[in-house]
């Protein structure tokens, strides 16, 4: 008898035999490097510290069976800030967050681009949907964030 959160002979039979489709291990290792098509947006943090700027939209109607695998965001501004997005659903003035990711950005230099990076989501988005972003920042300026959806 398996104990709890152990998986019994049976279950891990069932799930090294299955076949995973095409679409299915492309949808689970295939990250992509070519953003290009990708729904995306700039959005700024308000200039009041701790405190959301505007939805930016990212795309009108995202279609039917979508799936949010991540996020790419930079910024290039400077200053140190922890800072956090929201990615929301819904027509503009009732948007409602659907997934959140914040971090910390510590600027490097005026050449370089203080933050860069990759951060997986999976979510199922709603069929149709509006999307859009906003951000928020700890340092008491408007930093912009460039997002590029990661969506299957």
């Amino acid at each position: 008898m398996p104990r709890m959160g152990e998986l019994t002979a049976a279950q891990v039979w069932a799930a090294a035999t299955r076949t995973l489709s095409a679409f299915a291990v492309k949808t689970l290792v295939d990250k992509g490097t070519n953003v290009t098509g990708y729904p995306s947006t700039q959005v700024a943090a308000s200039a009041t510290g701790g405190t959301f700027g505007s939805w930016g939209q990212i795309s009108a109607n995202i279609g039917t069976g979508k799936v949010l695998r991540g996020v790419w965001i930079d910024t290039n501004n400077n200053g140190d800030a922890d800072w956090e997005v929201e990615i929301g659903e819904g027509a503009s003035g009732s948007e409602a967050a659907v997934a959140r990711i914040g971090g910390y950005v510590e600027w490097q230099s005026v050449a370089g681009k203080a933050l860069s990076e990759y951060i997986p989501i999976w979510k199922a988005l709603t069929d149709s949907a509006r999307i859009s972003a906003r951000a928020r920042n700890s340092n008491n300026s408007a930093k912009t964030y460039n997002l590029v959806l990661d969506v299957v």
